[in-house]
């Protein structure tokens, strides 16, 4: 009758590990689930700052290339006025000499 005792507590004993070890799995398997999901959720975020980045950096090199443009629309704008005054100049010089002659 011991034996017979022992021996279902043994059976009873091992059921329940085996119950345990499918509770156990169950549960290894949903944080695998939270892991790839936090994985993904990072993935995500660093993809979203790289984006962020890579459109700062091309709104900063419109910004830059306006400036160049605008610089050079003043530089021509300034030649043309240095040009203008020279011929300004040399006109005055030209009525000066034939006033003198």
């Amino acid at each position: 009758m011991v034996e017979k005792r022992i021996a279902e507590m043994s059976m009873a004993l091992a059921q329940a590990q085996a119950g345990n070890q499918n509770q156990h799995s169950l549960i290894a398997i949903k944080q695998r689930e939270l892991d790839l999901r936090a994985m993904d959720m990072q993935r995500k975020a660093q993809e979203n700052m790289m984006d962020q980045e890579r459109k700062g950096m091309e709104f900063e090199e419109r910004i830059d290339l306006d400036k160049m443009k605008l610089e050079s629309a003043e530089d021509q704008a300034e030649e043309r006025i240095r040009i203008a005054e020279e011929k300004i100049d040399l006109n005055r010089e030209k009525q000066n000499e034939s006033k003198k002659q």
